[in-house]
């Protein structure tokens, strides 16, 4: 098994302050490429500003509508990533009802008739279809996911797991060293997708770089490099835990 490049940051170091500041540039900069965001309503809902009746037009609400969202499941949405080669492409994690861990989905009195299984989904028509590709994944909340190359990323509360392909076939802790404890999020360095880093619940903030044979350049991020389920370590983030999401229906 490779060997990851897994280090902790303090929270008070200069490179824990140059992480924050990574993870809040990238995610805005991920924010601005992304044209998808679900609802926080109790039936499922997504909007996206592609394929609307009015094509999208940037800093406008031109585009926007919302989406079948067949086959995703009603729970909280904590994270959308799109594939920014194909725009109609959009991966989606799901976790319990917002921020109550304490009541997770299907407890006692849970008038939620949609629960459904799996944590991890695609749709390849912006958001009108979704299929689970959850795979061997452990059953837990997924709180981030990532596309780097040909595979995906998703930070658990479990830790990180990285994918074999973009179909979730295959599912492998990601690297040596990283917690084994909740992820809120994981981010890549702008410009860099060797460096990750990662938020975790109670750990800190972590970085991980990718060993040599897995390393791609900036243009080739989305072209596919296997970054391993052979051994990746440890990513970063910020601290901003996504807007994304869906609830229990009032009164649960």
């Amino acid at each position: 098994m490779v060997g990851s490049s897994a280090s902790a940051l303090a929270s008070g170091s200069a490179d824990a302050h140059a992480a924050r500041s990574a993870a809040s540039s990238s995610a805005s900069a991920s924010a601005c490429a992304h044209h998808a965001a679900c609802s926080s309503a109790a039936s499922s809902a997504c909007s996206t500003g592609v394929g609307g009746s009015a094509p999208p037009r940037k800093g406008s609400g031109d585009g926007w509508h919302f989406a079948s969202a067949n086959g995703l499941p009603n729970r909280y949405i904590s994270a959308v990533e799109m594939d920014e080669e194909n725009p109609t492409t959009i991966y989606v994690t799901l976790a319990g009802y917002a921020n109550r861990t304490w009541v997770p989905p299907g407890s006692y009195l849970d008038p939620n008739q949609n629960l459904g299984k799996g944590s991890v989904f695609v749709s390849t028509d912006a958001g009108e279809n979704f299929r689970d590709i959850t795979g061997n994944l452990p059953s837990v909340h997924a709180r981030w996911v990532l596309k780097r190359g040909s595979q995906l990323i998703v930070a658990t509360d479990l830790g990180a797991f990285i994918s074999s392909d973009l179909d979730g076939s295959s599912w492998a802790p990601l690297g040596n060293g990283l917690p084994h404890s909740p992820m809120t999020q994981i981010q890549f360095m702008p410009d860099d997708p060797n460096t990750l880093f990662a938020s975790t619940f109670g750990r800190g903030i972590w970085r991980y770089d990718f060993p040599v044979e897995a390393r791609i350049t900036p243009a080739a991020r989305d072209e596919g490099a296997f970054g391993g389920a052979l051994g990746l370590g440890t990513l970063l983030l910020a601290g901003l835990l996504g807007g994304l999401r869906r609830r229990a229906p009032r009164g649960h």
